[in-house]
């Protein structure tokens, strides 16, 4: 079913300067888009201002000839420079299938004899059975109201014919428009058009643009620009050149004087100025969010891959970021590379402090490099250090993460407790048996007597938790033994001779 939707649409005819009674429409025919308004204007000057008598017939006709598929879709209204106004097409409704046909039609006044084609009413009514494929010629009368109504309107200035297609999926053609005075006292009339045209089509900030009056300039010879948001905002030249510095639809209204300082024209229309492309934008961060402050593009691409902020960052590193702006005015495209961080978070673990060193586990977040205090006026910048405590006690340890973005501090106090606290490293049997030193940064010495001199034995290595690490064998003394290929922590030694077995814990640094 087909549903009434008004769009207001203005196209306007170009100029033409016309000697008589008669004045009709100089650019049609014109195509009547579905749900659309068009106005044809027609301006008129009388020869003399007394030359028409007030109450006396004024308007004795109107022609117009069209073509349409659906006439149901159409109303056509006259309107005087005064407001008067007579409805000749109507009513818009779901009535009439009018493919093929075109009428050539007078509406004519109400006190006047009227010749509808054969079988129509003499008043004209959209819901008649028009048909299809037909050619109608008659006079009628208005649909709604009466042409008399104008003998008492200014008959100077601009008449306006309204077109309204109302209703969707059905075309036309509006062909011709013809106004009829009932005497000779017009001076002139013309078909007016827009009363200006720009130098350009596409208006974008900056731009300076030149308004061209279209009318008669030996009839109108006085002009008044009014252009809001432009530069000047006001111009009394026919053609005035303004320009616009900032995006956004402005106004611009025009006013024509004739010689006799009679306002016979005016017009008043918007331009669109457009914004220039601009991609610039800064980034800000926060927590994992990516956000562009300032930007205003139609496209981003992180790493080359498209995005729209604000936008979680699961890459960490060198970031390129890209923007493209694009406007009826150009596109502007701007990269930039940041180092793309998080604010690093400082923190660490530390093992079992029983032999007075502590190995120390940095967790840390997002952080470049490390400055550790102990607490005991040492310091150290490796990442994951280990440190021997000279004796028990609570030691206050510092952990400082920094990165481009700044630093974080974290402090805990630890316990290194006393070595006598704890099973005793070595096992003494009845005969003496020494290592040095112990703890040890890797290479130590085993003497003693536990063994006798050059008596076989065989040795191995344990982790902390028994599991075998390495073995070997010799003859006693077993003088030195390097474990600076180990990790730090603490081994077990294990010798064993024709009699006896001797065990000792070895702590590495």
């Amino acid at each position: 079913m087909k549903k009434s939707l008004h769009v207001l649409f203005l196209l306007f005819s170009t100029l033409n300067i016309l000697q008589a009674q008669t004045c009709d429409c100089s650019d049609c025919p014109i195509l009547l888009p579905d749900n659309t308004m068009d106005i044809r204007t027609i301006f008129v000057e009388q020869r003399d201002s007394n030359m028409h008598q007030a109450n006396a017939p004024l308007v004795c006709g109107v022609y117009i000839n069209f073509d349409h598929q659906y006439v149901g879709d159409l109303s056509m209204k006259l309107v005087s420079p005064s407001g008067e106004s007579v409805e000749l097409i109507g009513q818009i409704g779901l009535y009439g299938e009018t493919d093929g046909t075109s009428w050539g039609v007078e509406f004519t006044r109400c006190d006047s004899v009227v010749a509808p084609d054969d079988g129509f009413s003499d008043q004209w009514q959209n819901n008649q059975n028009w048909g299809k494929g037909n050619y109608y010629t008659g006079t009628y009368y208005p649909y709604g109201g009466c042409l008399q109504v104008f003998d008492t309107s200014t008959i100077e200035g601009v008449w306006k014919l309204e077109i309204i297609d109302g209703q969707p999926s059905d075309l036309g053609n509006f062909i011709d428009f013809e106004l009829i005075f009932c005497d000779s006292f017009i001076e002139y009339c013309s078909s007016v058009a827009n009363g200006f045209e720009l130098s350009k089509s596409t208006l974008c900030e900056t731009d300076s643009v030149q308004f061209t009056c279209l009318l008669d300039t030996t009839i109108f010879t006085q002009f008044l620009w009014t252009f809001p948001g432009g530069t000047p905002t006001i111009s009394t030249a026919a053609n005035p050149t303004i320009q616009y510095n900032t995006n956004g639809v402005y106004d611009v209204f025009l006013t024509v004087y004739s010689d006799t300082d009679i306002i016979n024209y005016q017009q008043l229309d918007k331009v669109l100025v457009y914004k220039q492309p601009d991609a610039s934008f800064s980034v800000g961060i926060i927590d994992t969010f990516v956000y562009l402050q300032g930007a205003s593009s139609t496209k981003y691409f992180w790493n080359g891959l498209p995005f729209s902020p604000p936008y979680f960052a699961d890459t960490l590193g060198i970031v390129s970021i890209m923007a493209i702006s694009n406007t009826l005015c150009g596109a502007d495209t701007v990269v930039q590379s940041i180092n793309f961080e998080l604010m690093p978070a400082a923190d660490f673990t530390y093992s079992s402090a029983a032999t007075g060193l502590v190995e120390f586990q940095n967790t840390s977040i997002q952080g470049d490099t490390f400055e550790w205090d102990f607490g005991n006026n040492e310091f150290s910048t490796d990442p994951n250090p280990s440190y021997l405590y000279p004796g028990p006690g609570l030691y206050t340890v510092k952990l400082k993460a920094t990165n481009t973005l700044g630093s974080d501090l974290t402090t805990k106090v630890i316990e290194v407790k006393d070595v006598s606290d704890t099973e005793n490293l070595s096992f003494y049997a009845p005969d003496y048996i020494s290592v040095s030193p112990n703890p040890t940064k890797g290479e130590f010495i085993v003497y003693g007597t536990k063994f006798a001199i050059n008596e076989s034995v065989r040795w191995s290595v344990h982790d902390e938790t028994g599991r075998f690490l390495k073995s070997g064998k010799g003859s006693w003394p077993l003088a030195k033994f390097d474990f600076s290929g180990y990790k730090h922590g603490v081994y077990l030694l294990k010798v064993q001779g024709d009699n006896a077995v001797w065990t000792m814990k070895i702590v590495v640094y």
